[in-house]
C-alpha cells in the first residue's frame, strides 16, 4: 500500500463515537494535499470524509478510534484507504523514551518537510533508532539545528515557558501540535518558537513530542540528561480530559 513515494497519510480522532476537530483536520489534510500537487476531487468534501469514516469505524465497533486515512496517488487520480485504530488517549504512557540526536542525515526546510508523505531520511533514522535501540531520535535541518523527530515534533519546557521549533526549521504542521500550543496558551504558558540547538534540550526540565500517530510522549533521556514529566503529565492530561469530555 505504502510502498510507493506518491501517498499522504492524514490523522483524524474519533472520540465517544463524534469527529474530533473534524474541520481543522479536514482542511490541514486539504492543504497538504494542494502542497504535494495532488489533485482534490470535488467530491472530498467534509462530509464524505467523515461518512468514510464512520462506515469504517462502525465495523470496528469502537466509539474511540484513531484513523488514518492514506491518499494514493496514481498518475492523475488519487484513491483513498482508511485503517481503524485503537485509541486509549492522546498521552502516550510508553516507558524507556530515550532519544538522542541523529547526525547521518538531516531534512531542509520547506514545503515537503511539514506533510506526513514519504521521506527517504526519516526512514533510515527509524533504521538507526531500532538499531541502537532508540524510542526516537532528533532530526536536525541543514543548518544543524533541530527540525523534528521520526515521529513528529518535539517540544521543551523551561520553567515557564514551552520552546518549539518553527515550521521554517523543519517542524510538521500537525493539526495535533497546533492544538497542544494553544492549549498551553491557554494555561498561561508562554510559547516561543525559535530555532533552537540540540544542546537546548539539555537546559530543559521537560522534553515531549507531539505525534499525531503515536501520542504525546514524555522523554525520559537525551544523552546523559534524565528528564522528569510532572507537568507535561499534568497540563496534557488535563488537555486530554478536555478532549475526551467534548
Amino acid at each position: 500500500m505504502t510502498t510507493s513515494e506518491n501517498y499522504l497519510i492524514s490523522y483524524f480522532f474519533v472520540i465517544n463515537n463524534q469527529l474530533f476537530q473534524g474541520e481543522l483536520f479536514y482542511f490541514n489534510m486539504i492543504a497538504s494535499m494542494r502542497k504535494y500537487r495532488m489533485p482534490i476531487p470535488v467530491d472530498l468534501s467534509l462530509e464524505y470524509v467523515e461518512k468514510r469514516i464512520f462506515d469504517e469505524v462502525k465495523k470496528t465497533n469502537q466509539n474511540n478510534s484513531q484513523v488514518e486515512f492514506i491518499i494514493l496517488r496514481s498518475k492523475d487520480k488519487v484513491s483513498y484507504e482508511i485503517k481503524i485504530n485503537s485509541f486509549v488517549g492522546f498521552y502516550n504512557t510508553v516507558q524507556g523514551t530515550e532519544i538522542e540526536v541523529y547526525k547521518d542525515e538531516v531534512i531542509t526546510p520547506g514545503i515537503l518537510s511539514t506533510i506526513n508523505c514519504f521521506k527517504p531520511e526519516l526512514v533510515i533514522a527509524k533504521c538507526y533508532a531500532e538499531e541502537n535501540d532508540l524510542y526516537d531520535v532528533i532530526i536536525l535541518n541543514n543548518n544543524k539545528r533541530i527540525a523534528r523527530t521520526i515521529l513528529g515534533d518535539l517540544f521543551l519546557l523551561q520553567k515557564d515557558k514551552l520552546l518549539c521549533v518553527p515550521k521554517e526549521e523543519g517542524a510538521t504542521n500537525q493539526t495535533l501540535s497546533l492544538l497542544v500550543k494553544q492549549h498551553f496558551i491557554n494555561q498561561n504558558i508562554k510559547i516561543e518558537e525559535k530555532p533552537l540547538s540540540p544542546f537546548e534540550t539539555q537546559k530543559a526540565d521537560e522534553v515531549f513530542i507531539v505525534s499525531e500517530k503515536e501520542g504525546i510522549i514524555s522523554i525520559g533521556k537525551i544523552r546523559n540528561k534524565v528528564f522528569s514529566n510532572t507537568k507535561t503529565q499534568q497540563f496534557i492530561q488535563f488537555f486530554e480530559n478536555l478532549s475526551l469530555s467534548k
